[in-house]
């Protein structure tokens, strides 16, 4: 099952379940639902959402690796890597004021 995010102000954006949910988690959507929407109203919510994850992620790898353990494994794709189409999408959407769906 992949999904399929769009909007009216960019081109589709097609991610695995394993990318996409955790993205839609952390707008507080369910993950499970077949379709949903981020409202206009939201969009600013949503890439706050996901650019503190980001800094979350960068800021605990960083930490990782300036701990005396052993030396960290950062994840092979990070999530700014995992999230850039998606934040684009957002962005441009929020600019256009077009709300973004998605479906799978």
């Amino acid at each position: 099952m992949l999904y399929r995010f769009y909007s009216r102000a960019c081109a589709d954006i097609i991610l695995l379940p394993s990318t996409a949910q955790p993205i839609l988690r952390l707008w507080g959507k369910d993950e499970y639902a077949p379709e949903g929407i981020v409202i206009t109203q939201d969009i600013a919510q949503a890439i706050e959402a996901l650019e503190q994850a980001i800094a979350a992620e960068a800021a605990q790898l960083a930490a990782a690796t300036q701990s005396d353990e052993e030396e960290p494994t950062p994840p092979s794709v990070s999530l700014r890597q995992r999230a850039a189409p998606v934040l684009d999408l957002l962005r441009r959407s929020l600019q256009a004021n077009e709300a973004v769906l998605w479906r799978t």
